[in-house]
């Protein structure tokens, strides 16, 4: 992880390659971890982040996010995630395992394969906004979205995923619940996996998408 916390600045401008790893038993920096930041606070901001790295996590505390794991209270602008991301035991996402209520990722993608419990294309939680982002990618996991897994009172606006769903209990290519007046608009998908590739445009705010 580049830092643990951002507390109202600026990480801008750099691409993160190498390996990261973690294995049971290993005692974690922070319950919800990412490349570039664990935590965003005080109207922090990632920009113009691209993560390069691999990832394989075997230990059931960590929750993964591509850039960032819990986006409390700023901005995810331009970033993009390219590094595939295992962590079978736990919730994983390309971009950011939970976007808060005062968080925004906005204009950011995710071109990773993401291997986890609960996975999202961009996000596992949101109760903030995603916005013109996209997540070309396959995932995997028990619970699965091309977008976002849970939508609770979040906005997904103008969004698309592109790819393939494996799921062994749930999956949806946008959002597998929406609730608590959340609302995905907007957006598209395509998932690959069908014989007949089909794209749709839906706008809901009720269950899954």
């Amino acid at each position: 992880t580049l830092t643990n916390t951002i507390k109202g600045g600026t990480v801008k401008d750099l691409t993160l390659t190498g390996t990261i790893s973690s294995m049971a038993g290993t005692a974690a920096v922070s319950k919800y971890v990412g490349c570039a930041a664990c935590y965003i606070t005080q109207e922090g901001k990632l920009s113009n982040i691209t993560n390069n790295t691999s990832v394989s996590i075997s230990d059931i505390g960590i929750y993964f996010g591509g850039l960032c794991g819990w986006l409390q209270n700023g901005t995810i602008n331009h970033c993009a995630n390219k590094a595939s991301i295992t962590n079978d035991l736990q919730r994983t996402s390309g971009i950011a395992v939970c976007v808060d209520t005062l968080g925004v990722v906005i204009n950011s993608y995710n071109h990773g394969v993401i291997s986890g419990t609960s996975c999202g294309g961009i996000a596992v939680y949101t109760m903030g906004k995603v916005l013109n982002s996209y997540a070309l990618a396959d995932l995997h996991g028990n619970e699965v979205a091309g977008l976002v897994t849970f939508c609770r009172g979040g906005l997904v606006d103008n969004c698309y995923f592109y790819g393939h769903l494996y799921a062994t209990e749930t999956k949806a290519p946008l959002c597998c619940t929406v609730s608590l007046c959340g609302t995905v608009q907007y957006c598209y998908f395509c998932d690959t996996g069908q014989d007949n590739l089909q794209l749709s445009v839906i706008r809901h705010n009720n269950p899954a998408v």
